[in-house]
């Protein structure tokens, strides 16, 4: 009869420690998921950061390489906005592009030369909080981003036509 018990007993043990091994898989598992999904969230944030900045210096950068030509590219303060204003012509007319922030958004407008300047036509681009553009020196550019996160980046731009 006490061989019976021992074993009951052992297999009541062994059935125990089964079930506190399984259940310590399962919360391992949980952790190991919920850690997962917040290096995840992290990751992510972290590309949607870094794409950001990249779309903005990349966008002003190319648009300077463009018009990057015989004093087609220079800056200028209109109705307190600095902006990057960069000439064209077509068709025999004179064309600018403007670069400037308004009201959080990086914006885009293409005006004739000598028409008034109203920040509210531009086309917006990426959400900024703030973009000022300096001449430096007759070749060189620099610009100050801040991003709508608040993350500020600056950017040097020589100007192959005016060296």
């Amino acid at each position: 009869m006490n061989g019976k018990n021992l074993r009951r007993g052992g297999h009541s043990i062994s059935g125990l420690f089964l079930f506190l091994l399984i259940g310590f898989f399962a919360i391992m598992s949980i952790t190991l998921v919920l850690s997962g999904m917040q290096i995840y969230r992290q990751v992510t944030l972290q590309a949607d950061e870094n794409t950001d900045r990249q779309l903005a210096l990349s966008y002003l950068n190319n648009k300077v390489r463009a018009y990057d030509g015989g004093g087609s590219v220079f800056v200028d303060v209109r109705d307190g906005i600095s902006m990057l204003c960069l000439r064209e012509t077509m068709n025999g007319d004179d064309y600018e592009t403007l670069i400037y922030a308004y009201e959080g958004e990086m914006c885009e407008q293409l005006a004739d030369v000598g028409d008034a300047f109203d920040p509210e036509r531009g086309g917006r681009i990426i959400e900024v909080i703030s973009v000022w553009f300096e001449q430096v020196k007759p070749n060189l550019l620099r610009v100050d981003v801040t991003l709508a996160d608040g993350s500020e980046h600056t950017m040097h731009m020589a100007l192959h036509s005016q060296t």
